[in-house]
């Protein structure tokens, strides 16, 4: 009777036990899942950085590229600019004997 009760009891334990770690085995599971699906969350988060990290770089590039034919432009107009302003006073310089006579004359015809 004593031999058999406690074959019982060691039964009971192990079976109590076995009980246990299955229940923790499915807690692994399920947080194991729950793990695999933050990962499968972040990774296509990080694939989404990753796109607009490039399309910024993109835009960058595409900035850098306006901001430097906007700099060769002012800076072509600038020397435009200077060109005139040395041809006009060339002009006024040459023609201001010629005006000066219109001018006089102009004031004697009225």
């Amino acid at each position: 009777g004593r031999e058999r009760e406690e074959k019982l009891l060691l039964e009971a334990r192990f079976s109590h036990k076995v009980g246990e770690l299955q229940e923790a085995l499915r807690d692994t599971q399920a947080e194991a899942r729950e793990l695999s699906e933050l990962v499968q969350a972040l990774r296509a988060e990080v694939s989404q950085l990753s796109k607009e990290r490039t399309a910024l770089s993109d835009d960058r590039h595409r900035l850098q590229y306006r901001l430097k034919l906007t700099l060769q432009e002012v800076e072509h107009l600038r020397s435009n600019e200077k060109r005139y302003e040395s041809e006009s006073s060339e002009w006024l310089h040459n023609h201001s004997s010629l005006l000066e006579r219109i001018l006089t004359h102009g004031k004697e015809g009225r």
